[in-house]
């Protein structure tokens, strides 16, 4: 490294015994000294006598030249110097520094990036303003109230309860030979009815794809009872054992939610009621849990 002074001292290939003596010797240092690595990279220092001093380094444009904010000593600044030559790199460690030309870092603010980079903003900023509006229409349709229901989707519901009690059930029969299908308005014991009745000819069009048959509530009966069972079983005219699935009246809770009454009966002893909660979406309603009214 090459040292240069305002008073006149100069030396290449520094030694450190040259720094110290430059640092000695305040008339042949002068008010300023530099310690250059190469063009461009330098550590310097100004100031006179026992200081204070300021210290500055750079490495290799305005962007990397920073200036120490401490007041220092001459000592202090010959710590710092004596060290930059050895490769020690604690002395940047040592003090607080900042940039000596702020304007010359990057720009961060929108107005100065290119149009590459505000793109890119930009870009972000309409995935965000997207994620906010799809989150606010999720608000509307599963949180905001809305009692309106129309024919149409109180059949949808009541499509979507039949298919969930079919295989969502406590029968003892997992999956039946038949299931017998009708609609009441509620299954709480707290209601004196409970009664049912077949659905219409277009809702049982609607389960022609089940797993297994559907059939209107009219045509359940009453199957022969094996030895030691206490009766009541269902089935139809070609003695499948099968299920009655009811379904109640639609309670809509907002334009994406409803609960659904349902209830099951496989024998005298086999029988339960539940509310099922369900959720739309963008190819109709699905229910998505029960919760139990009553087990007999």
């Amino acid at each position: 490294m090459n040292l240069e002074c305002e008073g006149g001292m100069q030396a290449k290939s520094v030694t450190a015994q040259q720094l110290r003596q430059a640092f000695a010797d305040d008339t042949a240092r002068g008010e300023f000294i530099i310690l250059s690595a190469q063009d461009q990279v330098y550590i310097q220092a100004a100031g006179e006598d026992e200081g204070p001093y300021e210290l500055e380094y750079r490495e290799g444009g305005d962007q990397t030249h920073f200036r120490c904010t401490d007041e220092l000593t001459k000592q202090q600044v010959e710590a710092a110097f004596v060290k930059y030559l050895e490769g020690d790199a604690s002395w940047r460690q040592d003090h607080r520094w900042e940039p000596l030309y702020p304007d010359a870092w990057p720009k961060t603010s929108d107005e100065d990036k290119g149009p590459e980079a505000k793109g890119a903003h930009k870009h972000k900023r309409r995935w965000w303003r997207r994620i906010f509006i799809a989150l606010a229409i999720l608000a509307v349709i599963y949180l905001m109230p809305f009692p309106f229901l129309s024919d149409s989707t109180r059949m949808d519901v009541q499509e979507a309860t039949v298919r969930w009690l079919l295989t969502h059930n406590h029968a003892g029969t997992r999956l039946p030979q038949v299931c017998f299908v009708g609609l009441g308005q509620s299954f709480d014991f707290e209601v004196a009815d409970m009664s049912m009745k077949d659905p219409s000819e277009a809702f049982m069009k609607r389960l022609a794809d089940l797993p297994v048959p559907a059939l209107p509530l009219s045509q359940a009966q009453e199957a022969p009872s094996p030895p030691g069972h206490l009766g009541g079983m269902i089935a139809d005219e070609h003695g499948r054992v099968g299920l009655i699935l009811g379904v109640g009246d639609v309670e809509r809770r907002s334009l994406g939610v409803a609960v659904c009454q349902g209830r099951y009966h496989e024998a005298a002893l086999s029988a339960a009621g539940y509310k099922v909660y369900l959720i739309r979406v963008p190819f109709g309603w699905i229910a998505v849990t029960s919760s139990m009214m009553w087990v007999s």
